[in-house]
């Protein structure tokens, strides 16, 4: 009994090592991509800001860590946790939150800056 219960201590923490390890690539992945995303030449956060493409990026990057102090524990919690083959349904799960997060931030940052024209304030322009 003992045994079994070690074993499944090992397996759990393996388990969470693994989940650990994809939620880390999973944020040096996203604090690598985000930023262009975002600061694309055509996109509303460089189309609709006075900012140059590095501010912008600097700016989404800084914005996407501070997003990510709340929802880190739970990020690393639950990302992996089903398996590898929910990855992709997890990612867009949680770049929706950390993006969602992100972009406010970085409006609030930045309202100094923002352009005030009617392609910037209708939101249909940005939105899919």
């Amino acid at each position: 009994m003992v045994l079994l219960f070690l074993s499944l201590s090992s397996l759990s923490h393996s388990q969470e090592k693994t989940q650990n390890k994809l939620a880390e690539r999973w944020v040096e992945i996203m604090t690598e991509e985000l930023p262009k995303a975002f600061c694309a030449e055509k996109m509303y956060f460089r189309q609709c800001f006075q900012i140059s493409e590095n501010d912008c990026k600097l700016q989404t990057k800084q914005s996407f860590e501070k997003c990510l102090i709340p929802l880190r524990a739970d990020l690393f919690k639950n990302f992996g946790a089903k398996g590898t083959k929910d990855l992709p349904t997890e990612g867009s799960y949680w770049g929706g939150k950390l993006g969602e997060c992100a972009g406010i931030d970085y409006e609030k940052s930045l309202i100094s800056k923002r352009i005030n024209s009617a392609k910037c304030n209708d939101a249909k322009n940005w939105v899919p």
